[in-house]
């Protein structure tokens, strides 16, 4: 919830302000519309990335033993905290 980015994406680019001495409905739904747009963009980025960077990088065997080095050594704290 980064300041500089909020101002920017709800006044700039989302345009709330326009909104705001409107119909409450109409404010409404531009809010409720613009949070789904906002996942629905996010979650394809999120595709991408993992397309163009995770799998290749994951199929590289020394990144990928180090990534299971990292993962057991955190399970073990963890259950060796908590008692699992």
């Amino acid at each position: 919830d980064n300041p500089y980015f909020k101002r920017i994406l709800w006044k700039d680019i989302l345009k709330t302000e326009h909104f705001y001495y409107q119909n409450i409905i109409i404010l409404v739904l531009h809010i409720i519309f613009s949070v789904i747009l906002i996942y629905v963009v996010g979650t394809i980025i999120d595709r991408i990335r993992e397309r163009i960077l995770e799998k290749p990088i994951m199929k590289i065997e020394k990144i990928n033993a180090i990534g299971n080095k990292f993962d057991s050594y955190i399970n073990f704290n963890e259950k060796e905290r908590w008692g699992k």
